[in-house]
């Protein structure tokens, strides 16, 4: 896959992880202007929110 097709490529990185007894989703995807928006989400176990933490990644120029 070359450089123009990766761009063009909706890829999306969705992660969990179980900590004693809270879930962390950490999710990262492409935003429009060519930025990575990045998600981390804790849950209790009911399922609760926690805590939210979301970011922009601007690529390198």
């Amino acid at each position: 896959m070359n450089d123009t097709a990766l761009q063009l490529s909706p890829i999306t990185l969705d992660r969990r992880l179980m900590v004693g007894g809270t879930d962390y989703q950490v999710t990262a995807f492409p935003a429009d202007d060519c930025r990575i928006d990045l998600c981390i989400v804790s849950s209790d176990r009911d399922g609760q929110v926690i805590s939210e933490l979301s970011a922009g990644l601007s690529p390198a120029t």
